[in-house]
């Protein structure tokens, strides 16, 4: 293990490029704002969507706006004869399978927008949003609920009649149904011929979600969101304190966490039960969010009312005082068999266990285990049963690990001068590197040497295991590698001219 002082930042970006982009909490995430006058341009209420050539649409007041992650392109009547025959809000409604961005317009009108064409599908009659279902038919409310095909809406022969005035919202299941919601008759799942209700009163269905559970809200529920899952209806809070939040839209991401604008919270995710905030707190640009979208890679799109917000999912997180570590220049750093987080500080004779945060993917605050090892040490390496490996003065060798805390001194034949480097090789074999340079071995609680036919190995500034298991050394002035077998033979290979 290098001896030099790091960043935490340097041993959490391979450890969090396995993990997956929802575990990571939202603090961390990267946050840039469009905000004033670099923000979107046009006024009014901000709902946005994603086309399908990976534009961002934003609604406003006499237009439309486009942005592609530099510039916001206004699209307005002075440039489209399709919406200059229209004064008011437009907003972007759905974008979808064929590529076709659907736009609400002022006095219930509906647009299309595709190969670059913006496109006028009915010039009123339309309330309420498109939703497409799994069959990639499209439903609107306009003088009947029903599917848009070829310019009109048709009946869509749903099993159940439910009269305009009631409807409250309609969102797809995962197969090939829909989720109906009512102003007073509760929320229908409408399969195909099939039909059952769930609930009483007023309820929308924002989302279901991929693992089958629907998100809604709803006066017939209670205050807030709330979870189906099965038959059993949930309230989802926000932590700290426990409390109930109002949203109008949902967003699943590609790994299962789900998002919600809220009024007054910021933006809120659930990711396997865990529910975290980003607000103004963390840098959003206001707590008030009208509308969000998650991309296919993670990176989240966010309208509130001072602008647009984008968070992305950071490739390595730095780790500092501020951050709960005891130190900003920790002097060694490992991770264990178990995925344990360890840290030393220099000159300190604590070891410090890491737990959740950011090192266990957790959105609970960074803890600290403190493990008093007595006399200053120096972090050597990852114990393949559990723990690590210290070293102490003069040549003593110490495992902490998950069954205690065992020493090891000269009365296990150890050097007196102190060990630098270890290895623990899956063999069972601890490879020792005093600082006198003579490379030594531990195992079954006693050292030697490492000395094939006679050869003493020193010197060595590298060293790692290959996948067969071999010990590979590298000298401060050799041109060779050295491979060490657990037979204890040592082969080399030179090494290429410079």
């Amino acid at each position: 293990m290098r001896r030099a002082a790091c960043g935490l930042a340097m041993l959490l970006a391979p450890i969090l490029g396995r993990a997956q982009a929802a575990a990571t909490p939202l603090k961390f995430w990267y946050h840039t704002s469009w905000t004033g006058d670099a923000g979107p341009p046009l006024p009014g209420e901000r709902l946005l969507m994603r086309g399908s050539d990976g534009y961002l649409w934003l609604s406003g007041a006499g237009g439309i706006t486009r942005f592609d992650g530099r510039r916001f392109t206004v699209l307005e009547g002075a440039a489209d004869a399709d919406l200059a025959t229209k004064q008011g809000f437009f907003s972007p409604s759905l974008v979808d399978t064929r590529g076709t961005t659907w736009i609400r317009g002022p006095e219930t009108s509906l647009l299309a927008y595709t190969g670059g064409v913006m496109r006028t599908v009915f010039s009123s009659g339309i309330d309420g949003s498109v939703t497409e279902d799994g069959a990639g038919r499209l439903w609107v409310r306009g003088p009947r609920f029903g599917i848009l095909r070829d310019g009109r809406v048709d009946d869509g022969h749903l099993p159940i009649d439910i009269p305009l005035d009631e409807h409250f919202g309609v969102a797809p299941d995962t197969g090939m149904g829909l989720w109906i919601g009512t102003r007073t008759m509760g929320l229908y799942h409408v399969v195909g011929d099939s039909v059952r209700r769930y609930g009483n009163g007023r309820i929308r269905a924002l989302l279901q979600s991929r693992d089958g559970a629907v998100w809604a809200i709803g006066s017939g529920l209670g205050p807030g969101l709330w979870r189906l899952h099965g038959d059993q209806w949930s309230q989802v809070t926000l932590p700290n304190p426990t409390r109930a939040f109002s949203t109008r839209f949902a967003r699943e991401d590609a790994e299962g966490a789900i998002w919600f604008p809220t009024s007054t919270e910021g933006v809120v995710r659930w990711s396997a039960g865990v529910v975290e905030q980003f607000t103004r707190r963390e840098g959003l640009s206001s707590d008030r969010v009208h509308d969000l979208e998650v991309a296919a890679d993670g990176t989240a799109w966010i309208a509130t009312d001072a602008g647009l917000d984008r968070l992305q999912h950071p490739p390595f997180i730095t780790l500092g005082v501020r951050s709960g570590l005891p130190a900003e220049q920790p002097q060694g750093i490992v991770q264990d068999m178990t995925g344990t987080m360890w840290l030393h500080v220099g000159g300190r004779s604590v070891l410090y266990e890491l737990r959740d945060g950011a090192v266990g993917e957790s959105a609970t605050p960074l803890r600290l285990r403190e493990h008093n090892v007595g006399r200053p040490f120096r972090l050597l390496a990852p114990a393949r049963r559990g723990g690590v490996w210290l070293g102490t003065d003069p040549g003593g060798l110490i495992h902490l690990g998950p069954s205690g805390r065992t020493s090891y001194g000269s009365a296990h034949g150890l050097p007196t001068s102190p060990i630098q480097e270890a290895l623990d090789a899956r063999d069972g074999t601890l490879w020792l590197f005093p600082s006198g340079g003579k490379v030594g071995r531990f195992r079954g609680g006693r050292y030697a040497e490492f000395a094939p036919n006679g050869r003493v190995v020193t010197d060595v500034v590298s060293h790692v295991e290959d996948g067969h298991g071999r010990v590979v050394m590298r000298q401060r002035y050799g041109r060779v590698l050295l491979v060490a077998s657990g037979d204890a033979s040592l082969d080399s290979i030179p090494l290429p001219a410079d």
